[in-house]
């Protein structure tokens, strides 16, 4: 039986080229030259995730077999652009198996 860990340190962009906000609308529709007012989508801290695993492997003459789970984003990474403490990725569970015989 083998574990494993992994952590990831990342962050994340927004382009905001394409983006239109309520307050750029004007009689003619939308002008993306106005400054839309959201500054802070830019500012998107780092976040890190722990994720963590284990696998059993049995291997024979004539057949392999291993079975395993994994758990990710064991600490509940936010990763909203703007702050909010209810947007975060929950608990992931994977769980693989395989059989090969020869």
């Amino acid at each position: 039986m083998e574990q494993g860990f992994q952590a990831t340190l990342g962050r994340r962009y927004l382009d905001k080229v394409n983006l239109s906000f309520g307050n750029q609308f004007g009689r003619n529709g939308f002008d993306l030259s106005t400054s839309n007012g959201e500054n802070n989508l830019m500012n998107m801290p780092l976040f890190y995730a722990i994720n963590a695993g284990v696998v059993y492997s049995y291997k024979s003459i004539y057949s392999h077999f291993d079975a395993g789970f994994s758990y990710f984003n064991l600490n509940k990474p936010n990763q909203s652009f703007l702050n909010d403490k209810s947007q975060f990725n929950p608990i992931e569970t994977v769980f693989h198996t395989n059989y090969d015989v020869s």
